[in-house]
């Protein structure tokens, strides 16, 4: 399985590099690590040394201690730091190195989940955007001037009437642009159609013309313009020379005319509407779309948003007097993934919650090296099949199987008593398999609580158990319980019955002070049977 993974852990390393994470694929975190690893090697060897020595001091004493109850005890709580002690450098050890594999399983998981959606949403490059201006209203009205000419020799000033144009503006708008993507050739950029329909009102105030001009001109950036046309009370308009979209009016004074503009573009689905610096009165403009990630740009936020499943409709609505200096509306914004990002973060969590397991098993069950170091494996492993099974699978499913294979495999730990595995299976419940189950839940429901609540109510069952197991006795495991160390094919059977004599000792002397020692009846035995210094 590494071997399979190996080209997909190495695929885009260089935006990887970016987030700051150690990264066991990157020269420089190697570097970096082959010049640490001298200081940690000579750490390691201080405490092994220092490790090596308080166990041969141990033994030593064990070898030659009086049966004596203080003693006794001192000797067993020797014991048992030295174990302790063995285990926290054991497990510190896998957290660290594990949480090298998963930071460089989260950068890798967060780099595809952002590939992914960048292929549900083609990259626009720069410019890609259709911008439609507002229209200009201007009316034509006769005003009196006086100019002076010569007559029969003599200079006259003559009155006269011109006709002046002057600039108005739309009494209303009411616009409906509507983006949606073509069903072919779905790699290409400009793979969209926008269907725009503007209803403007125009308001003759003025009695003393009727002759108006609307001119409105064409979007610009698409790809192809279709069916532009500007129509009045159901009939299409025509402009005075062609390319100029100057169309003529007649509004009666005091009356108010009303005309239609639609057209269908073709290309980005980047949209943007401009005032020109104008002022916007009873403006209305609405937005529907179901491409991924549209939002509104610029300064200027829509009045109202809302969402119906994957599409989405953005409002502006302005009443009177409005001046918008910049261009507003919808543009794709960075591809960021939505739910995603909760792998990559589980991934950062899970030495700690590899650890929490930990300190869960080894104050429940008896735990050996060796036991800490397949717990480690089966664990990061589980991690790294969850990390790539989950690309084609549901998290909770790739979860689930995970989780059955790592119950069965921690049910070995009880190694034939079924007391000792229940606890096992336990402590990996309420330490691994729910905390991690808990990261299934929905991104909306994480901001309300609910993961930060179930993470908590996981950690109060940990503590209870551990208090019930511990405090209470509600689930004691008796020495005589507790698996007997691995054995060899060259020791007799009698040396592994010592195991766990010194707690037994030690309780058997607090009961009867005056009587013999199971200990010392055992080396009496093993002394007569002449086995004892072999």
């Amino acid at each position: 399985m590494l071997v399979a993974m190996t080209p997909d852990l190495l695929l885009q390393s260089e935006h990887i590099a970016q987030t700051g994470l150690p990264d066991l694929t990157q020269p420089q975190y190697l570097n970096q690590l082959a010049d640490r690893l001298p200081l940690a090697l000579a750490i390691f060897a201080l405490l092994a040394i220092g490790l090596g020595a308080g166990m041969a001091l141990f033994n030593f004493s064990l070898r030659n201690y009086p049966p004596n109850v203080v003693i006794g005890d001192w000797v067993m709580q020797s014991a048992q730091l030295m174990r302790g002690l063995q285990q926290i450098f054991l497990v510190t050890a896998i957290v660290l190195l594990g949480f090298g594999l998963c930071s460089t399983l989260a950068n890798r998981q967060s780099n595809w989940e952002q590939a992914r959606v960048a292929q549900k949403t083609p990259t626009l490059a720069a410019g890609e955007l259709i911008q439609q201006s507002s229209p200009q209203v201007s009316y034509i009205t006769q005003e009196p001037f006086t100019y002076t000419t010569q007559l029969d020799g003599k200079l006259v000033k003559v009155q006269d009437k011109r006709d002046v144009t002057r600039q108005s503006s739309v009494s209303g708008s009411n616009l409906q642009v509507t983006i949606s993507p073509l069903k072919t050739n779905t790699s290409n950029s400009n793979n969209f159609t926008l269907d725009f329909r503007g209803d403007y009102q125009i308001t003759n105030p003025i009695g003393t013309t009727n002759r108006f001009v609307f001119q409105i001109a064409p979007p610009t950036g698409y790809s192809l313009l279709q069916n532009f046309e500007v129509e009045r009370n159901g009939k299409k308009l025509a402009s005075t020379s062609p390319g100029e979209y100057r169309f003529p009016l007649q509004i009666a004074p005091g009356s108010i005319s009303k005309l239609r503009v639609n057209y269908r573009a073709q290309g980005s689905p980047q949209w943007v509407y401009s005032a020109k610096a104008g002022s916007l009165d009873n403006f209305r403009m609405t937005i529907a779309s179901s491409v991924p990630r549209l939002n509104f740009v610029s300064d200027v936020a829509p009045t109202k948003t809302t969402t119906n499943g994957d599409r989405q409709t953005f409002t502006w609505a302005f009443d009177r007097d409005a001046s918008v200096q910049k261009p507003f509306g919808v543009a794709i914004g960075a591809p960021v993934a939505a739910q995603t990002g909760t792998l990559p973060l589980l991934l950062l969590l899970a030495p700690g919650i590899f650890g929490w397991w930990m300190l869960l098993l080894c104050l429940s069950i008896p735990m050996r090296l060796q036991d800490i170091a397949i717990s480690g494996l089966a664990f990061f492993a589980g991690m790294f099949a969850l990390t790539y099974f989950s690309r084609i699978g549901d998290f909770v499913s790739v979860w689930s199987g995970v989780s059955i294979v790592l119950l069965l495999l921690v049910w070995g730990l009880g190694r034939g008593n079924w007391r000792i595995a229940l606890a096992a299976i336990i402590s990996t419940l309420v330490g691994a398999v729910i905390p991690i189950y808990s990261f299934s839940i929905a991104e909306g429901s994480s901001v309300n609580g609910t993961r930060g609540m179930v993470l908590s109510a996981v950690a109060l069952l940990s503590v209870f158990w551990l208090v019930a197991r511990n405090w209470y006795d509600w689930y004691r495991l008796e020495p005589s319980e507790r698996p007997l160390p691995e054995r060899s094919h060259s020791e007799p059977e009698a040396i592994f019955t010592r195991h766990d004599l010194l707690e037994e000792s030690a309780k058997y002397n607090q009961l009867n002070p005056g009587s013999p020692t199971q200990e010392e009846i055992e080396r009496r035995r093993l002394r007569d049977e002449g086995i004892e210094n072999k």
